[in-house]
């Protein structure tokens, strides 16, 4: 009944009315892409953040092993910072 009485109340749009219907659903849609955005926006930051953390976690991983061991999987005490920011590679592609 209330949606009955809803569409009673409000018909539907014509002349001005139309236009004012049409402004009303530009300004949602606005408000879509601009939640869109900022989504977005909250996702780039998340998934910076977690790499930024991951390669807290490398550089700190390997800067605990010893040169014998840096040895054994081929890379140096200096090379320890351009490993930890190399993207990581799926199992699929390795």
């Amino acid at each position: 009944m209330r949606n009955l009485h809803a569409w009673l109340s409000n018909p539907a749009p014509t002349g001005s009315c139309a236009t004012h219907h049409l402004a009303a659903q530009q300004t949602d849609s606005l408000l879509e892409q601009n939640r869109n955005k900022t989504m977005i926006s909250l996702k780039t930051i998340s998934e910076k953040l977690n790499a930024r953390r991951r390669y807290r976690e490398a550089l700190t991983e390997l800067s605990k092993l010893s040169d014998h061991e840096l040895s054994d999987i081929g890379i140096s005490r200096s090379d320890i910072e351009y490993v930890a920011r190399r993207p990581v590679v799926s199992r699929a592609s390795a």
